[in-house]
């Protein structure tokens, strides 16, 4: 898998420390970014 995908995951795993909506948004946001 590309290296860019396992940091994404990372940052997912770690999203319950966050605020959830936050982390899907930027997550949303590098998807379309990378699309």
């Amino acid at each position: 898998m590309p290296r860019q995908y396992q940091v994404e995951l990372l940052i997912l795993s770690h999203s319950r420390s966050l605020n959830n909506t936050s982390v899907l948004y930027l997550h949303s946001i590098r998807l379309g970014v990378h699309t």
